[in-house]
């Protein structure tokens, strides 16, 4: 009997050279691009049928990618012990290192089959066959490596060269040769004994593991200390981002082929193509009778020889001759169809430029059961952005935390809005409840400092402080305060009674100052009645007054809090065209100016997301304006091109400020949980889609853990610094989406 050969299918990289399919949410592998099904379930069905060579198959994936791999793996069988994801890619070194580790783990030793998950193999017999072929020699030691008879003096792939045949008729590999110039590529097809290499590797785990601790023992001791730490979730195991992201990246054939001293390399018997560029889907492809590939909505006359792969609007073509158009709803590439796989210096172009259309497939369209993303949205907040910005955010010098960050994690020292300071608060009292980060206990301390030295100021609450903390203005102002009683809520929620004397200070300074009796409203600052009324500052107080009604039971913040829904729905509230309206007269009289006229889309998900709250806590079934304007802010508030909300727009739908900013996003995606928790709405599949659209445009733009804050109406990044605000709005939108799924990750 044959040994069982246990498989790992390596699902990684963007695949830039079949942009613009191929994209960083939405890479090769997952399309269907050969066939009825994706090309990672073609690569697992490749060993199906044949049990007593195969064992289970396994597969190793980006951690941003869990939620299709699972989708996509179990149909076919593969079970979540079966499935590894890397936080970040760490090429494939450390990646064969995982699998050998795995299988010395659960097996004691065994056979390990390293294969691409993007490549065409349309002889499935004889794929079999090759890898039988090859066990003789990975039993007795050998590295075996699979090659492609060259068809053409091919300047894409990397070449081996191999001498005399072994004892187990395998050839001995001389050497590796990087991708070639096409003179070389035609000397290598003319003199013989050159194959492609197929990127596949057939070895004993422990040969590789001596090979790894001889030639390369970081990455394997790296891998050890990353399996160690890994977590359990729905999809597979995820291996941790600090011990992962430290593993020296390099590719196998460098640090270990290129190294080591009996390497064998199998010729292969079966049908191959690595689907690498548009050209080689060309030449797999069916043709018509002028030697065309047509796919998708296609109009084609006179046209000869070209490939035409549309998933947008018509495309229409006369006289092209040996041409690749390859169009989507939101790009369209073209070039002769010889230089097709130079469409990576266009992509390389475009992510240079922060075009998003290398980023995000736009009107991607996968159905995804509820609560597909809680590994993804759990590991964001334990992993990447609460440790990150429990380290760089808070100022210990001069207290307080950070206002604003750039990209390279330094602050840009601007000063200190007490808002951000109760708001990055209430961000670390949510980590310390949920144990979400360490440290977290530390810095609610440290913020309960900052904002009772604000409270007890000779200019109490001032709104803006030096960095030092010295106030820089005498106003209170109630949306700052407003953070102030949230924070203190979730402080005390969290089990810091020390919060509970500022919460009710706070809430006694609102009463005293800023309360307006004769409209039953709040005036915006401590001077009292001003020539505006805005929504937005009696919104924050609804929040915070829901918060601290529902940790301590305070019955004036409860009535606050229905004051203010009554307000909104009887001022705050267009009922003509269900939209918010921001700003009202001295006596909440409607403006005539052009003022009177503009809404925030990002508002309306708030108020949406806060109207659903207050009736969950007064036990009614659902709100009716919640519905309502969060139906306006989707219906007229996003860009049709990116699905991002308006920065602002008239209340009857026109677009004014047509950029797009992180918090908007987010709150979209409360809103969504609120009105699907409510059973009047399904919004399941909203909501998975609202997830991956905040990690797409906003998370998975900046540096790991930041975000990026500002893109204009084209999807172009022009942000240029990460404001420490924007994390309570993450954090709020996550544990929101944790919370109505359950985190099934701890």
């Amino acid at each position: 009997m044959k040994p069982q050969v246990h498989s790992f299918v390596l699902s990684g990289g963007i695949g830039s050279r079949l942009w613009p399919f191929s994209r960083a949410d939405n890479p090769k592998q997952f399309h269907r691009l050969t066939g009825a099904y994706s090309m990672l379930r073609n690569t697992i069905r490749r060993f199906g049928g044949n049990d007593e060579l195969f064992g289970p198959v396994n597969v190793i994936a980006s951690a941003d990618h869990a939620q299709i791999v699972r989708q996509e793996t179990v149909v076919e069988g593969v079970l979540p012990d079966q499935c590894l994801f890397e936080p970040t890619g760490r090429n494939t070194a450390a990646a064969v290192a995982l699998a050998a580790q795995d299988i010395l783990e659960k097996h004691g030793d065994g056979l390990v089959l390293i294969v691409p998950s993007d490549h065409e193999i349309t002889t499935i017999d004889q794929f079999h066959e090759t890898i039988s072929d090859g066990l003789i020699s990975a039993l007795a030691g050998a590295l075996v490596v699979f090659g492609i008879t060259p068809t053409r003096p091919e300047t894409g792939y990397g070449y081996v060269k191999t001498g005399e045949s072994d004892e187990s008729g395998t050839l001995r590999v001389e050497r590796f040769v990087e991708k070639p110039d096409n003179d070389t590529a035609q000397r290598y097809l003319q003199s013989g004994g050159y194959f492609w290499n197929a990127g596949m590797i057939l070895f004993k785990a422990s040969v590789m593991a001596e090979h790894f601790k001889a030639l390369t023992p970081e990455i394997w001791s790296g891998v050890e200390a990353s399996r160690a730490a890994a977590a359990t979730g729905l999809a597979g195991s995820f291996l941790p981002m600090a011990e992962y992201s430290a593993i020296p990246s390099h590719p196998v054939d460098t640090v270990i082929l290129e190294n080591a001293q009996n390497i064998s390399l199998v010729p292969a018997k079966f049908g191959w193509s690595d689907i690498g560029s548009w050209q080689s889907l060309y030449e797999i492809a069916e043709k018509d009778e002028q030697n065309n590939v047509s796919i998708g909505d296609v109009v084609a006359v006179d046209c000869e020889g070209s490939y035409f792969h549309n998933e947008g609007p018509l495309i229409s073509a006369y006289g092209l001759k040996g041409m690749a158009v390859i169009s989507t709803d939101d790009a369209t590439f073209v070039a002769p169809l010889e230089h097709s796989q130079d469409v990576k210096n266009v992509f390389q172009k475009l992510d240079q430029g922060n075009r998003s259309e290398v980023r995000v497939s736009v009107g991607l369209s996968r159905a995804k059961n509820p609560g597909t993303n809680v590994e993804r949205v759990h590991r964001w907040l334990t992993e990447i952005g609460l440790p990150l910005w429990a380290k760089v955010g808070p100022d210990f010098v001069n207290g307080g935390f950070h206002e604003v960050l750039g990209f390279d994690e330094k602050s840009l020292n601007q000063p200190k809005r007490l808002r951000t300071m109760a708001r990055q608060t209430w961000c670390f009292a949510q980590a310390a409840k949920h144990n979400w980060c360490d440290g977290a206990v530390k810095l609610v301390d440290h913020g309960l400092d900052w904002l009772d030295a604000a409270a007890n100021a000779e200019l109490p609450f001032a709104s803006v402080a030096s960095i030092e903390g010295r106030p820089e203005n005498a106003r209170m102002d109630a949306y700052d305060q407003s953070f102030v009683l949230l924070a203190a809520a979730a402080a005390l929620d969290a089990g810091f009674v020390r919060a509970k004397p500022l919460g009710e200070l706070v809430l006694k300074t609102f009463s005293e100052k800023f309360f307006d009796a004769e409209n039953n409203a709040w005036f915006e600052t401590s001077e009292g009645a001003s020539l505006e009324r805005r929504a937005n500052p009696h919104m924050h107080l609804l929040e915070a007054f829901l918060a601290w009604h529902e940790v301590t039971g305070c019955e004036d913040a409860k009535s606050y809090a229905d004051g203010i829904v009554e307000l909104f729905r009887t001022k705050f509230f267009d009922r003509d065209n269900w939209a918010v309206i921001e700003v009202l007269g001295p006596n909440f009289e409607p403006l005539t100016s052009d003022k009177g006229e503009l809404t925030e889309p990002g508002h309306h998900f708030e108020w949406a997301w806060l109207l659903g709250e207050h009736a969950r806590q007064r036990g009614q079934a659902h709100a009716d304006e919640a519905r309502k304007v969060y139906a306006t802010g989707v219906s007229q508030g996003l860009s049709r091109k990116t699905n991002l909300g308006w920065a602002s727009i008239t209340r009857d739908g026109v677009p004014i400020d047509r950029h797009h900013r992180s918090w908007p996003q987010a709150e979209a995606l409360k809103a969504a949980i609120i009105l699907d928790r409510t059973g009047k709405q399904e919004l399941a599949g909203e909501i998975e889609a609202r997830v991956d659209r905040l990690f797409a445009w906003h998370l998975d733009n900046a540096p790991e853990g930041l975000w990026v804050d500002l893109i204009d109406e084209h999807g172009v990044v022009t942000a240029t610094d990460v404001p420490a605000s924007i994390l309570y709005h993450i954090v709020g939108a996550f544990q929101a989406y944790l919370n109505h799924f359950g985190d099934r990750s701890t």
